[in-house]
This record gives structure tokens, C-alpha cells and sequence, in this order.
């Protein structure tokens, strides 16, 4: 019997659908300290020294997973903080509520859309630039007897190549010249 089953389910999501090779290589990464976890829970006490340690592991490739940056980044969000709230804890708390806290950071950095896999990166990263209103181009031509609109007069151009400083006059004294 997993001790884990959220968690467990939110890696297998994330191995199969993560949006990248790096989150599903730490899914996976993740994956393998859940059986070792369990396996010693199956064996052992739950607060030996030994067992604390696995799941402060657990707890720490959780952490990888999720990206210290996000998690810093998201800390007011409800399963982040609970997330954070481990850090500061001085054992883990029992492996039931370990599992539900760390599955619910798993589903707020890696969302399901729609019932779907998780999202792309274009669904991630929409192009803001589709957003913005455009008018289609004009294919016809205007009416006959309109004019384009055209300027009433042309305006004034500068040369930027025109020196505007003159340079210093030199003096007309003659020199002396070397002879050799």
C-alpha cells in the first residue's frame, strides 16, 4: 500500500505530460525517493532518525522539482505556503499529510487545463502580440473621386551630416620651416 498516493499520481502526470525533460527527469527523481520512502515505512518506524531523513528527501526533491524561483516567486499562494511551512518544522509531518501538502504543490506548479495533459509551453507563454488589435490591410481600391490624403505642404529637412560647429581658425602667422 502507498503511503504516498497523491504525490505518486502528480509524478506519473508529470513524467508522462511535463512540459520539459528536466521537470520529467525530476518527477522521476522524485518518483524513486517516494519507493525508497515507502519501502523503509513498510520496515520501520515512522520517526526513527533514518525515516526522517528519507523524508526530508522527499521534501527537498519536491523542492527541485518545483524550482526555488517559483516557489519564492508564488510563496502567498496556499499550497506553496504549506509547502514552505516544512521548512521551518522540526520533523516532517506524519507521511498522510506529507503527501497531501506535497501533492498540492505539485498540482500548483504543474496545472491541468481542461482536463487535459499539462499545458504547453505556448499555453504557458501566450504571444501577446495576437492580443493587440490590428486592422486588416485595404485590399480595394478607394471610390473614384476621392483623394488620398495627402500633406499641405512639405515639411522642413535637416541634413544631420551639416557641421554646426565650425572648426577654430588657425592663425596665418607663417612657420618656420626645418632645413635640413
Amino acid at each position: 500500500m502507498s503511503r504516498f498516493p497523491c504525490t505518486r499520481a502528480e509524478c506519473v502526470r508529470i513524467c508522462q505530460d511535463g512540459p520539459g525533460d528536466r521537470d520529467r527527469s525530476r518527477a522521476l527523481t522524485l518518483l524513486k525517493r517516494l519507493r525508497d520512502s515507502e519501502a523503509a515505512l513498510a520496515r520501520d518506524d515512522e520517526r526513527a532518525p533514518a525515516m526522517l531523513a528519507l523524508l526530508r528527501g522527499l521534501v527537498l526533491a519536491a523542492r527541485e522539482l518545483a524550482g526555488t524561483g517559483w516557489l519564492i516567486a508564488r510563496a502567498s499562494r496556499s499550497e506553496v505556503a504549506a509547502f514552505l511551512a516544512l521548512d521551518v518544522m522540526p520533523q516532517p509531518p506524519a507521511p498522510t499529510d506529507l503527501d497531501q501538502v506535497m501533492a498540492g504543490l505539485l498540482q500548483a506548479r504543474f496545472p491541468v487545463k481542461n482536463g487535459s495533459s499539462l499545458p504547453t509551453h505556448d499555453q504557458r507563454w501566450p504571444d501577446r502580440s495576437a492580443a493587440l488589435a490590428t486592422t486588416p490591410p485595404r485590399n480595394q481600391s478607394l471610390d473614384p473621386g476621392t483623394r488620398a490624403k495627402a500633406l499641405a505642404s512639405i515639411p522642413p529637412v535637416r541634413d544631420s551630416a551639416t557641421a554646426s560647429v565650425k572648426p577654430p581658425c588657425f592663425s596665418a602667422a607663417p612657420t618656420r620651416s626645418a632645413s635640413l
